[in-house]
């Protein structure tokens, strides 16, 4: 005989009970969010609220959204976009920073140091702007990418975004 396995009330071979698996270990949360509309669990309103509260308070408060990501990094499987969470995920946020729980954002500074290191060393241009930022903007002055905090260097790539940019229009 071959065995088979309950699953929600249904009986599944071995080999279906394997494939049901991995999927349910694929589910992403859009998927869930999705799902949850589709068989009507939530209206869509109701979501969209919940979604747009994240969202409002992600604009509002710059803290917010850090923990937003920190959150959404160690239970959201990094997905960002809060409309593809479900409700209860985005209540558990909330709820999670309402009342004073924090998580440690994740600290990219030695990962962007690593890059910009790399374009100083592949591009000429690349090192004369960032040493030229350095100057402007830099209370030290230090070339050292290793030496700034992620901010300074997310700044520092937006400069640049904006540079490339305006040079395309």
């Amino acid at each position: 005989g071959v065995e088979t396995h309950a699953h929600e009330g249904q009986w599944l071979q071995p080999e279906m009970q394997q494939q049901l698996q991995h999927y349910e270990t694929q589910w992403d949360a859009g998927a869930q969010a999705q799902a949850q509309l589709a068989i009507g669990h939530v209206s869509h309103a109701d979501h969209a609220a919940w979604v747009s509260q994240v969202k409002d308070l992600q604009r509002q408060d710059h803290i917010a959204k850090d923990q937003w990501h920190a959150y959404v990094d160690v239970h959201g499987q990094g997905t960002r976009d809060p409309s593809k969470h479900t409700v209860e995920f985005l209540q558990g946020f909330l709820n999670f920073f309402h009342s004073g729980g924090r998580l440690q954002p994740h600290d990219d500074s030695a990962e962007l140091a690593h890059y910009i290191k790399m374009g100083q060393k592949k591009s000429q241009n690349w090192k004369n702007v960032w040493q030229q930022y350095c100057t402007a903007f830099s209370p030290t002055g230090k070339h050292d990418p290793a030496t700034y905090d992620g901010q300074f260097l997310t700044k520092f790539l937006d400069y640049m975004a904006q540079l490339a940019t305006m040079s395309m229009m």
